[in-house]
């Protein structure tokens, strides 16, 4: 006989209840992955049994007065948000509170536009335009079409990019980081490597037979596939695929080891 949803649930609650208590210091995130749940479920929990934060008072201000110091320095927010294990966001609030800010006002935005405007007007390369303001050319033509300025890429820029594409393609550039750069999606990026000749295992860089094994070892052990992704820094659905393609047939949580 199946056991009832709810008793699940709530086993799990007190699982991730106990990892919370035993776990001081350590980012709700990491725990969730454990758990294959959100960051919010986590910290739900620990509300609702009185647990308002991991840190104490005092560690979070140390822990705060760090971050403003890396802030300070010109670390990148990403850099920053990895080290202490929180998310960007929080980076920039901390920041926010004593007057850092980044990006643009909305007036220094406004005046950015308008020379954007100006320059594809007078039919610059959206690449040119891109480069200057250190925008790109996905940015650069979306601001085009809020005014109805809609062109295709001239067959220079095509050329250029197509050869700045087929560059990271080599260098084991991950699909993920393509998509966003050069504003293609995994299918028109990977016709371009056909087009070349250059194949690969998965989209997620250079194929790397050693890391695998490591990953099919703790797919076999039943770790869940997100807690799997974040040790070795690759996404849950091609956790997924590398077990697909050795032959384990498992879902993506702990019931394959319970099973076991």
């Amino acid at each position: 006989m199946s056991v009832p949803h709810k008793t699940k649930v709530e086993e799990r609650r007190k699982q991730i209840l106990k990892a919370i208590k035993q776990s001081k210091g350590i980012h709700y995130r990491e725990i969730a992955a454990r758990f294959n749940v959100s960051s919010t479920t986590v910290g739900n929990v620990a509300l609702s049994n009185g647990i308002k934060r991991m840190l104490s008072k005092e560690e979070l201000l140390k822990r705060n007065k760090q971050i403003l110091s890396a802030i300070k320095q010109g670390i990148a927010y990403s850099k920053i948000a990895a080290r202490f294990k929180v998310s960007i966001e929080v980076i920039r609030n901390i920041g926010r509170k004593v007057g850092i800010r980044t990006g643009l006002t909305s007036e220094e935005r406004s005046i950015r536009n308008k020379q954007v405007i100006e320059a594809l007007k007078n039919k610059v390369p959206a690449a040119k335009v891109a480069a200057k303001h250190k925008l790109t050319t996905a940015m650069v033509n979306k601001i085009g079409h809020t005014v109805g300025i809609v062109r295709g890429m001239t067959p220079q820029e095509k050329q250029e990019k197509e050869a700045q594409i087929i560059k990271a393609l080599k260098q084991g550039m991950s699909y993920r980081k393509m998509t966003a750069n050069f504003g293609l999606s995994f299918y028109g990026l990977s016709e371009i490597a056909k087009s070349i000749g250059l194949t690969r295992e998965h989209y997620g860089g250079k194929p790397n037979p050693k890391r695998n094994k490591k990953i099919i070892k703790e797919i076999t052990q039943g770790l869940p596939y997100t807690e799997i992704a974040v040790n070795f820094g690759v996404s849950p659905s091609w956790v997924w695929k590398l077990a697909k393609r050795s032959g384990i047939n498992r879902g993506s949580g702990r019931r394959y080891l319970q099973k076991k």
